[in-house]
Order: structure tokens, then C-alpha cells, then sequence
């Protein structure tokens, strides 16, 4: 884990270390407390930064996102899926956060940018956007959740396989 000092009461810090604890962890886990002692503080200099949990959490599911290199709707939805992917727990965490309005999801506008400029009005395209974002949110915390269940042979063999992600994003991006 990171290392203590001045360094580590830092936001960035703070939120590096819950990235590393969120991935060893899982969400379930991830605790002020348990930040706080990988920093080598107190979980109260934690409040310094993020008035409370779910502040933090958003800034940790911003982090996951980043922001989008891809341009154009179904590479937008792709790189959104690939970052959720990319760390355990992340749709959880980020459609949390989002709802919570700790975090916003840049897929999200862009996707609604593509939609206007491919001639949909703006109710059609923010519909055509949060249909997308929902969409990949939601099969991801499945894959994310099947995957958790198999490696704990807690799985039942007979839950059926989701659709390939690519044929429900066809679906919706094709409906513009």
C-alpha cells in the first residue's frame, strides 16, 4: 500500500490507496477505517478531504472513469464498459456514486453529444444516452457479481449466460 507522511494525507493519495484496497477487497470492504490504517493515519484526518464516505466513494468511482479517449457511441460504450471492467466492484461502485450525485459519468454527455449530432433531438438523445450508460452499468455488475459467485462456488450452474454486450449495445445504439 502507499506509504505515510505528507504525501499520503493528500486527496490523490487517499484515493489511490482506496483504488489498491477496493481491487484486493471489494466495495463491502472498503472502510474509512481500513484507509485510513493503509495511510498510516487516523480515519478522522480522512474527514480533512471528503466530508463524509460517499464523498470519497465518488471521487474513487471518478477516478475509475477517467476521461473517455474514445469518440463516437459504441467506442464510447466499449471504453466505458472496459474501465468498469478494469477494477473489481467499479459498476457498483460508480452507479452508487452516480445515483447518489457524487460522481457524474463523462460517457454519459458525450453519448448524448453523439446522439445530437447524429439528429436526434435532446430529449431522444439524453434518452439514448442514459439507456447506454444504464445498460453497460448493468451488465457489468452482472458479469462483475457472476464472477465473485463462480469464485466462491457459490454459483448455481443453471444461471443462464447474459447476452454478448455488444448485441444489447447494437440493440440500443441501433433505436437512434
Amino acid at each position: 500500500m502507499s506509504g505515510t507522511g505528507a504525501k499520503a494525507g493528500r486527496r490523490d493519495d487517499i484515493v489511490a490507496v482506496a483504488l489498491e484496497l477496493l481491487d484486493a477487497h471489494g466495495l463491502p470492504e472498503l472502510s474509512m477505517r481500513r484507509i485510513a490504517g493503509a495511510l498510516g493515519m487516523q480515519p478522522s484526518a480522512l474527514y480533512w478531504h471528503f466530508p463524509d464516505k460517499q464523498t470519497l466513494l465518488g471521487a474513487v468511482a471518478a477516478d475509475v472513469l477517467g476521461a473517455p479517449e474514445a469518440s463516437g457511441p459504441e467506442a464510447l460504450a466499449l471504453d466505458l464498459r472496459d474501465r468498469l471492467l478494469g477494477r473489481r466492484d467499479a459498476a457498483e461502485l460508480v452507479s452508487s456514486a452516480s445515483a447518489l450525485g457524487h460522481c457524474r459519468i463523462p460517457h454519459s454527455e458525450l453519448l448524448r453529444s453523439a446522439a445530437l449530432a447524429a439528429g436526434a433531438d435532446d430529449a431522444r438523445a439524453a434518452a439514448a444516452a442514459s439507456a447506454a450508460v444504464l445498460y453497460t452499468l448493468g451488465w457489468v455488475l452482472h458479469a462483475q457479481q457472476r464472477s465473485v459467485a463462480e469464485a466462491l462456488g457459490a454459483a448455481s450452474p443453471d444461471a443462464p449466460e447474459p447476452a454478448p454486450y455488444a448485441d444489447g449495445l447494437e440493440l440500443i445504439l441501433g433505436g437512434l
